[in-house]
């Protein structure tokens, strides 16, 4: 009870779509492994609040943390915060809570006046169980690209080697300040760190795994796959110069198809993200003009659109506005039965997202010739080749404060890289080449020194 003594109450707000908020989705039932002694206690009123546009959201909200024994929501220091969370099913919200929407909420809500309810929780709100007997607790933060596989790994990992791991999945730019202040044993992140800003930071930085971002939409009448996108149109859209799914520059490509006159609102993320950087960045090698005044970067001045949080957050920002279109990594889109689209690749050729067409474009990386392991794989040649493709990283202190640690993080990674590939592939990840993976251990176990 301590812990949570100086919350007088947090509001979490679980949101619908405007037609739809009759119902209060119910508190999430947790994994096994994460739930039992994870506490929600919440009052049964429930009342709607109108949500003004740009309405900014409290720097310091819960954060829910979830480690493979145990989970807990964090409040403040005794002030009203809110943070947003969508959900459509129960097993929605546990995905939400899993991939680490809740971490490190804050920013600007974006998308007009919304109906929202809100549940007001009791100020004893979540108390975790301990580490597991034996298990050595070692913490991360950063990229919610790979949040889904890490999690996996960990719970796959604790009883192999005895460690257990915390991670947040607050986005890659938030991992990278987290592994600066040394707050974290390891920062994630899809964007590879400056090599100066490694130098400076006394940091390593490894590939775990590589991944894809898919474009998802909510167009209705619109099944899986069945809308053809050019790619010069992807990058008009997000320029905000193409502004409806009729656009003559659509409708040519997609002849047969009824495209409904509806605006197009674009998504992007509100956070620093490693994903808008491989997104930001495949824009550039489709588009000058968007090179020219825009660029790549984890956060950029967005000339149109709404933005979310997390990958978790622009899945459900489209999923529950029409007309909508986001970039996410693949997994979020495949687990939640998000609508993709095909994309136009640099060989010309129309290519539905799977894991042949994300190998495709993974096995040409260079990964030889990448300093600091940082490979570039967007818009790679090959019929059959998906044009966003990207490796995701972890940041390692070459000095660490805690060298058990550290050694734990690296015991870790060996371990993924040696029994996790099943794991990676069956939630639509790329694993690392056999010669990738023995680069980044000999790197770990020359340059991180006790």
């Amino acid at each position: 009870m301590d812990q949570v003594a100086g919350a007088k109450r947090a509001i979490v707000a679980m949101q619908h779509h405007a037609r739809d908020v009759h119902k209060i989705v119910p508190a999430p039932t947790l994994p096994s492994t994460a739930a039992r002694r994870f506490i929600w206690i919440v009052t049964d009123v429930a009342v709607t609040k109108p949500i003004p546009e740009n309405f900014v959201l409290r720097e310091r909200a819960p954060r829910v943390t979830i480690g493979t024994t145990g989970a807990k929501l964090i409040i403040g220091d005794g002030v009203p915060e809110i943070a947003l969370g969508v959900s459509r099913s129960d097993n929605h919200l546990k995905r939400t809570l899993q991939t680490g929407f809740f971490s490190n909420v804050f920013g600007t809500y974006v998308g007009g006046f919304m109906k929202i309810w809100l549940k007001v929780l009791a100020p004893v709100l979540a108390i975790l169980m301990p580490c597991a007997a034996g298990a050595q607790q070692i913490t991360g933060a950063g990229a919610t690209f790979p949040a889904p596989l890490y999690l996996k790994w960990a719970e796959a990992a604790q009883p192999a080697i005895g460690v257990q791991l915390d991670y947040q999945a607050i986005g890659s730019g938030g991992g990278q300040n987290q592994i600066l202040n040394r707050s974290v044993d390891f920062g994630a992140s899809d964007a590879p760190m400056d090599p100066a800003m490694l130098d400076t930071s006394d940091l390593l930085q490894v590939p775990t795994v590589m991944g894809a971002v898919l474009v998802i939409v909510n167009i209705p009448g619109l099944g899986m796959n069945q809308l053809k996108l050019p790619d010069t149109v992807v990058a008009d859209i997000y320029a905000g110069t193409v502004t409806n799914w009729n656009d003559p520059s659509i409708v040519a490509a997609n002849p047969g198809v009824k495209l409904p006159s509806l605006a197009i609102t674009p998504i992007h993320r509100a956070d620093g993200s490693g994903t808008t950087l491989v997104w930001t960045s495949y824009l550039c090698a489709i588009s000058p003009s968007w090179l020219r005044s825009i660029g790549a970067a984890t956060s950029v001045n967005w000339p149109a659109g709404a933005r979310a949080i997390g990958n978790g957050g622009v899945a459900a920002s489209v999923r529950n506005t029409a007309g909508a279109i986001g970039y996410v990594e693949s997994n979020y889109a495949v687990q939640d039965n998000l609508v993709t689209v095909q994309l136009r690749n640099k060989s010309g050729h129309y290519v539905s997202p799977s894991l042949d067409a994300f190998q495709a474009a993974a096995s040409q990386a260079d990964w030889m010739g990448a300093k600091n392991f940082a490979v570039s794989v967007i818009n790679m040649p090959g019929d059959t080749s998906w044009p966003i493709v990207s490796a995701t990283f972890i940041l390692l202190p070459k000095h660490p404060q805690d060298p058990a640690a550290s050694s734990n993080v690296v015991k870790f990674i060996e371990w993924a890289y040696k029994n996790g590939s099943a794991i990676a592939t069956s939630l639509h990840y790329i694993p690392l080449p056999g010669v990738v993976q023995d680069a980044a251990l000999a790197a770990m176990t020359s340059q991180i020194n006790d």
